[in-house]
This record gives C-alpha cells, structure tokens and sequence, in this order.
C-alpha cells in the first residue's frame, strides 16, 4: 500500500510573525556589515555594543537579549524554524518531538516574542 501524503499541509503557527522577524534580522546583519546567514549565536554582545546607535543596533541587541532568555532546545527551534527558516529539514534535529507538540512548542516561543521584534 502507497503511503498517504496529505494534498495540504497545515500552515505554521504565526507564519506572518515569524517572516516578519526573519526579515527584520537579515536586513540588521546587512546594516552591520555581516552577511545575511550570520548566526544569532555568533554575534557577540560586545560586537553589537561597539555599533552606532541605530535601528539595526537595537533590533539586534533585543533580539540577542530575548535569545538568552530560551532554553537550549527552544534556541534550536528558535533559530532553525525562525531566523534560518528553510535552510535546514524539517524536525532533522528533533526526533523526540511529535508534529503536534513541535507545533505547541513552535507556537510558544513565538507569542513570547517581544512585539518589538516580530
């Protein structure tokens, strides 16, 4: 028997939100003078602290503050499935994690998300 692959998939969780965001951070990195793939765990706070005062300085900064607040495991959610959407599998990293509690989890992080960010 031919296994059953749905004709939709439903949609991701505050999918607008989490673009916006994705946005907002690529075009930051670009402002400062790093590539759009930069990673949010790279970026260093003495690095963002030496910048002028900027849009891109203060986006960058809260989102770094915000980022420090997640555990590990919502780090990785956090930066595979917002900041670097599309550029890893989907679940690769999450074996222990059914779609449905992915989805909770996923949903989460992203209302705690400051307004000022997303």
């Amino acid at each position: 028997m031919k296994t059953y692959d749905p004709t939709s998939i439903p949609p991701i969780p505050h999918a607008s939100k989490m673009e916006r965001m994705r946005k907002r951070y690529r075009q930051a990195l670009l402002s400062v003078g790093k590539s759009p793939d930069y990673h949010i765990f790279d970026l260093s706070n003495e690095f963002i602290g030496s910048l002028k005062d900027s849009q891109a300085k203060r986006f960058l900064f809260g989102l770094k503050r915000y980022f420090a607040t997640l555990s590990e495991e919502d780090r990785r959610i956090f930066v595979n499935d917002i900041l670097e959407s599309g550029r890893h599998y989907p679940f690769w990293y999450l074996e222990d994690y059914t779609r449905r509690v992915y989805e909770q989890k996923l949903r989460a992080i992203v209302e705690e998300v400051p307004s000022c960010l997303g």
